[in-house]
């Protein structure tokens, strides 16, 4: 997202509340929008519900005193909502028509229920560090299946049809690794590069070579 925000603070104050409210509708639940007067260092306006401050409220950046070479945009950055929910931010200065710091929006996103998702989905998909004393984590089949997937990506041909060339020059390459050697391996290389039984016997006869 980008704000096309003058620098100086040609922007009236009604334009910065409108924009502080438009953006908590896009947003809602997961935005707060405040706007901080840096003069007299308390919030003059505040769309959205996640920290319950008040307009009037100390904006509690007084130790901020940004230089003519800072900005506009900070961040974003991390904060800890009271009630300890993780928030990123971004924040926009204005200056007035002399060029010193007039007003700071900031922009607040709840990220806690993005963050406990994210756990819960990177729980259901990890895999047991002991996973490699399992019999059938690494079984031949799954070897097979996972050698012609990273060949595919390698040669640019992932998610496509392989031609008759491409396909030749894959089988020959598990020709020279003995693949063909297991009973019943037409069928599942036939599975693992999308093709019928018949034509890996027909790719292989074309090879010189034959299958269990």
């Amino acid at each position: 997202m980008t704000l096309n925000l003058p620098e100086t603070a040609n922007t009236p104050q009604t334009d910065l509340i409108n924009i502080c409210d438009a953006l908590v509708k896009l947003f809602d639940p997961f935005a707060e929008v405040v706007l901080h007067d840096l003069k007299t260092q308390t919030i003059s306006h505040i769309a959205g519900q996640l920290s319950h401050r008040q307009i009037g409220d100390p904006s509690f950046i007084d130790g901020i005193n940004p230089r003519n070479d800072h900005g506009p945009v900070f961040g974003p950055y991390r904060k800890t909502n009271p009630d300890g929910r993780q928030i990123k931010s971004i924040s926009i200065l204005f200056r007035n028509d002399a060029g010193d710091p007039a007003s700071l929006l900031c922009i607040n996103m709840d990220t806690s229920r993005f963050a406990a998702v994210h756990a819960d989905l990177s729980r259901f998909i990890s895999i047991p560090s002991d996973d490699h004393n399992n019999p059938l984590a690494d079984d031949w089949l799954d070897t097979l299946n996972k050698f012609v997937a990273d060949w595919r990506i390698e040669k640019g041909v992932s998610g496509t049809s392989l031609s008759v060339e491409n396909r030749r020059r894959l089988l020959k390459i598990l020709i020279e690794r003995d693949v063909f050697d297991r009973s019943k391996a037409a069928d599942a290389v036939a599975r693992a590069i999308g093709v019928s039984r018949a034509t890996v016997y027909n790719d292989l006869r074309a090879l010189g070579t034959s299958a269990s």
